[in-house]
């Protein structure tokens, strides 16, 4: 009995772990095709190894929400303006597939917090490794460092490492009030991913598991250590709504909240001013863009989109030219890092609104409104709408919505 526990366990965080990585991080960047292979079968063995019976209904939803999404997928390669590499529409289906099994094992518990739990202890590890990472670059010469390269991005990616468990890029080497150093993007290909899980963290354990104020405030440091505008926007959002949510029950805890709050805000302030007129003005022109190219291939295209095709949605992208010379010469050739607007240029407004009202109405985990700010502004600053971890809340709104018409025997 305690082995097959210590099983469960050992499947549930390997799952997880996995499922987490797939959503942006370094090992998916340079050996996709191998680590979405480990997370499927992980995710395989954590289902087959718990014997408790699944309810019918529960299983019939899952086959219609598969079902669904292979639909709206297989429209949109037919109809498509453009030609589609048919890989990337499989890959997609097999990716949701993956999402969909572990949403389907974890409808198994009866409390959201047994099964979040997992995804808990995973980003607990996360924040104390991207800690790590953060103060090994005042002390790693630059010799013990290995430059990597992967092409399977759009754009050529490197980044140099050191043990290949710790990553640094060479332009995010700043200096903030005299202080020189590294942003920290942990186990992911850039900070903006890696704040994205952070936040994800401090929301868990401010809202949901609320374990231990040490985790809320080195999670808080780790954010800081990224200086990622929306990170920092969502981490100051976070202790506003986790400061009025204490003010009641736990005066003494008020001030701390307070104090903490201030640098935050003050270092907020500096990279959102940085953005707005210094050195990262030109960061802001591309995500500017990122926000207007799409938008304007979506109208163009409006009911099918371009299709899934990255690089054919490059080459319909840049036929849009931006006045500001700085700003369009560096997002010439590369890829969207707003995903919102991305799935109406691929997808067209019918099935991205399709899309976008099933991720928004999940059941995945509770306080929906914060959450689904944050989110949101996740979603419109980093492209991972389409990894298996972000499928994860599409699939739980696709099952949620469908469940009612099953459970009233309408389908």
């Amino acid at each position: 009995m305690i082995k097959n526990k210590n099983i469960s366990f050992l499947l549930n965080v390997i799952s997880s772990a996995f499922l987490i990585l797939s959503g942006g991080s370094i090992f998916f960047v340079f050996n996709r095709n191998i680590f979405t292979l480990i997370l499927f079968l992980s995710v395989l063995c954590l289902f087959f190894f718990h014997k408790k019976q699944l309810n019918k209904k529960v299983f019939q939803t899952f086959l219609l929400s598969i079902s669904l999404f292979s639909f709206l997928i297989f429209v949109n390669y037919i109809f498509s303006t453009n030609e589609q590499s048919i890989k990337k529409y499989f890959f997609l289906l097999f990716s949701f597939f993956i999402s969909s099994f572990y949403l389907l094992h974890y409808l198994r518990y009866k409390k959201k917090e047994d099964y979040l739990i997992y995804i808990y202890m995973v980003l607990k590890i996360i924040m104390f490794h991207s800690l790590i990472n953060f103060l090994l670059f005042f002390v790693l010469p630059s010799s013990s460092l290995k430059l990597l390269s992967s092409d399977l991005l759009i754009n050529n990616y490197q980044c140099k490492t050191f043990g290949n468990l710790f990553f640094y890029l060479d332009r995010n080497i700043i200096e903030v009030a005299g202080i020189k150093f590294c942003r920290n993007q942990g186990l992911f290909w850039e900070p903006g991913v890696l704040q994205i899980y952070l936040n994800l963290l401090f929301f868990i354990e401010a809202f949901l598991l609320k374990r231990s104020k040490y985790i809320l405030l080195l999670t808080s440091f780790a954010l800081l250590f990224c200086y990622s505008s929306t990170g920092l926007v969502l981490l100051v959002l976070q202790l506003l709504f986790y400061l009025k949510s204490n003010l009641r029950r736990n005066l003494l805890l008020v001030p701390l909240i307070f104090i903490l709050t201030i640098p935050i805000v003050q270092i907020t302030n500096l990279n959102v001013k940085d953005k707005i007129s210094g050195e990262g003005f030109n960061s802001t022109l591309k995500r500017n863009i990122d926000l207007v190219q799409p938008f304007l291939l979506a109208l163009d295209h409006p009911f099918t989109g371009v299709g899934l095709d990255d690089q054919m949605y490059v080459k319909e992208k840049d036929k849009y030219e931006i006045q500001n010379e700085n700003a369009y010469e560096g997002s010439f050739g590369r890829g969207t890092s707003n995903s919102v607007t991305f799935i109406f240029a691929i997808l067209g407004f019918p099935t991205a609104l399709i899309f976008l009202f099933f991720i928004f109405n999940h059941n995945f985990i509770d306080n929906r409104l914060l959450f689904n700010i944050i989110l949101l502004l996740s979603l419109a600053s980093e492209p991972i709408i389409f990894k298996p971890f972000c499928l994860i809340f599409l699939a739980s709104g696709m099952y949620s919505f469908l469940s009612k018409f099953v459970r009233n025997n309408k389908l």
